[in-house]
Formats: C-alpha cells, structure tokens, sequence
C-alpha cells in the first residue's frame, strides 16, 4: 500500500512539473525593450496579421491539444523578448514516452 502511494505522489510530480516546455528561436530582427504593456495579440493566420517584422519561432510543447493554454505561454514569450504578436503557425503531435503538442507561433513586432 505504501509504495503504492509513493509511486502514485511520483507520478503526480513528474507530470506537474512536464506540463509545459518553452523554446524561442530568434530569427535576427533584434528589439532592444519588451513591449511597454503585456497586450500581445493572437492571429490564427498570416493573412490576417497587418504589417509585422518577425523576431523568432516560439514552440510551446502541452501535454493536451489546447490552443488557447498554448497561445498563453506563447504570449508570455513573445512579451519577454519584445513582440506584440503572435501568429499561429501549426501543432504537431509527438507520441511515445515524450507525447504532446507542439504549437508553434510567429512571434512579431507590428510595424
């Protein structure tokens, strides 16, 4: 019964702390300040975003197919390196031990 429980604590653990993984690739257009206010706007789309310069590839990897909690951590990165945009790019599911979604965003800074 105990190692049962043990096991079951683990195992809460770890998946708490594998909920969400963040990578940013920056692409070379460089902002030297975050944005003056955390009102980073989400398009699903590239033909509905106005004018924009690229900053980088945000890929934010959730162990559930959820848009909108991906679209949150993507803005939260966007914000930290100085877009005010993100641009819905594509999710891709990875099986196996490691499974999950990977969202990818554009992150931008509109002109």
């Amino acid at each position: 019964m105990m190692k049962t429980k043990s096991i079951l604590i683990l195992l809460v653990l770890f998946l708490g702390s594998c909920d969400v993984t963040k990578e940013f690739v920056r692409s070379g257009y460089m902002v030297d300040t975050p944005s003056e206010n955390n009102n980073v706007k989400l398009f699903l789309s590239e033909s509905t975003v106005p004018a924009y310069k690229e900053i980088g590839l945000a890929r934010i990897k959730i162990i559930e197919n959820n848009l909108e909690k991906a679209a949150h951590e993507a803005r939260k990165t966007a914000f930290g390196v100085g877009g005010d945009c993100i641009v819905y790019k594509q999710v891709v599911f990875t099986g196996g031990q490691d499974s999950g979604y990977t969202f990818e965003f554009i992150v931008g800074k509109l002109k």
